[in-house]
């Protein structure tokens, strides 16, 4: 299977995945890489008690080579298999798989999505030790269902897409924290939508990618230790007449940096975030000159 996808990979271009870094996110592995002189008789190391025992019956005035009646192990001999706790890097990736399963949909359409998604799957798990997939279907309301219910689950009515958006990012906030988890998302539809609702997703996703990309340019010219940024964007309910999320998480060499800000409308919501990360960057800065 590795060569399969190794195959594919090359053939396609794909990109080798890099895992996020998650600074002190680390879990704890149990080795058995160390000698003790106390344990348990079912940890007992033999070769080392035997290595041990003929090396004190050569050193002794005991030791004839013609006659080993005297070669047995005695307590100081002894020594036993032990273990330690060595920290690892913990590193997690959780895939959303979100798909239409309005009436639009038909089964050529969803005999697709079931074998993209196989592929999908299998390619992000080969560079990470833990993958966990979310299926999150929609029409015009969208819910979190099982692998099962995912590819064979079909309903009559129409569809609003932002739906399933809002949940998804409703399920990150919740379960899978940005500083930890490398997240995927894959939408799969016929493309059909609400018309006002369609018009409403392409709005504000052009709003929010061309100004984002816009601000991070300039910021990526000033600083130039920066790697990438991540950029994330939701909307929650606010009474106070917020709701407009921008969140950004920046690779650099280091630690990472993370920014986030609750606005009335996207654009002063990117802004404010970068400015706090400008702040970030230029505190990491000066901390850096003295040891340049």
């Amino acid at each position: 299977m590795d060569s399969y996808f190794d195959m594919i990979g090359e053939e396609l271009r794909l990109p080798n995945l890099l895992p996020k870094e998650n600074g002190d996110m680390v879990k704890e592995k149990i080795k058995w890489n160390r000698i003790a002189k106390v344990g348990n008789n079912s940890l007992l190391h033999k070769r080392k008690t035997l290595k041990n025992a003929f090396k004190r019956l050569i050193s002794s005035s005991d030791y004839d080579p013609e006659d080993l009646s005297n070669f047995y192990p005695i307590k100081d001999d002894k020594e036993f298999r032990s273990w330690s706790s060595v920290e690892v890097p913990d590193t997690n990736a959780a895939i959303f798989f979100v798909s239409d399963i309005s009436a639009s949909m038909d089964e050529p359409k969803r005999a697709l999505i079931r074998e993209l998604c196989w592929y999908l799957e299998n390619w992000i798990e080969r560079f990470y030790q833990e993958t966990q997939i979310k299926y999150i279907v929609h029409d015009h309301h969208a819910q979190e269902v099982d692998k099962e219910k995912f590819y064979k689950y079909q309903s009559g009515g129409g569809t609003k897409i932002s739906s399933a958006f809002e949940l998804v990012n409703d399920v990150i906030e919740k379960a899978f924290p940005l500083s930890e988890w490398n997240i995927y998302v894959f939408y799969l539809s016929d493309g059909e939508n609400f018309g006002s609702d369609n018009d409403l997703c392409v709005e504000h996703l052009k709003t929010m990618q061309n100004y984002a990309i816009e601000k991070l340019e300039k910021m990526a010219r000033k600083y130039d230790s920066i790697i990438s940024v991540e950029v994330f964007f939701k909307k929650e309910n606010d009474p106070k007449g917020n709701g407009k999320i921008c969140e950004m998480e920046v690779s650099l060499s280091g630690p990472r940096i993370f920014a986030s800000s609750n606005e009335k409308n996207f654009e002063v919501a990117v802004k404010n975030t970068i400015s706090d990360l400008e702040k970030q960057l230029e505190k990491r800065k000066a901390i850096a000159k003295p040891y340049a």
